[in-house]
């Protein structure tokens, strides 16, 4: 149309005006769209380092974060995990040393938990709490936390811990304590920061179990 001679009349150049608004409207919206998936993807995958995915889902669907007033009683069972005289080992080594070295050590045993349907509840130093039954259950939670603490145990000797600086008389060793029952489940915390987590006798009994 731009080669003929008094092509875009007035009633041509409307309707491209017309149709470029609406197809502008389209193509913003889209874009928009676009990055609301992206931004979204982004956030998972970073808050999925520290919230369970299922809370993710719940404030995903619902709009709301999580509620501060939730709280239920339920049984599940409680894997606690640490690293023998880590505190001894951590004083031979340099903070940059342990901090890699525990980055490297939870990035493994995280997934073995995970991979048996285990949530990652906090790390306390060197030590990992995680959950069977919270926030998602099955009918053999307790089934579950055992093989993943045998399979943690199993893939315990293939560490490497070439990096650190070992005492002579101390090998490389975990302990792993387990317990089922009921607990109290909830996000904890105040107005600002809280946590998902798990209290009762039945976490402070897998912390003995793991210590002995």
């Amino acid at each position: 149309g731009h080669i003929r001679p008094n092509y875009f009349t007035d009633r041509t150049q409307m309707r491209c005006s017309l149709y470029t608004e609406k197809l502008t409207q389209i193509l913003n919206h889209l874009l928009y769209t676009r990055n609301l998936v992206k931004a979204e993807t982004t956030m998972r995958k970073a808050f999925a380092r520290f919230v369970p995915e299922q809370i993710i889902q719940d404030l995903v669907k619902t709009g709301n974060a999580y509620n501060d007033t939730l709280g239920e009683n339920r049984n599940i069972a409680i894997l606690i995990s640490d690293i023998r005289d880590f505190t001894t080992i951590s004083e031979l080594n340099s903070p940059e040393t342990v901090v890699a070295f525990l980055n490297y050590y939870f990035s493994i045993m995280c997934e073995i938990i995970k991979k048996h349907g285990g949530t990652i509840d906090k790390f306390i130093g060197d030590a990992v709490m995680a959950l069977f039954g919270a926030t998602v259950s099955h009918k053999d939670n307790s089934q579950r936390a055992v093989q993943a603490a045998i399979e943690m145990k199993e893939q315990l000797a293939k560490i490497d811990t070439s990096q650190l600086i070992l005492p002579p008389d101390i090998k490389f060793n975990m302990g792993i304590g387990i317990h089922y029952g009921n607990v109290i489940v909830g996000s904890i915390g105040s107005k600002d920061k809280s946590d998902f987590t798990a209290i009762g006798d039945t976490v402070n009994v897998a912390s003995r179990i793991e210590s002995l």
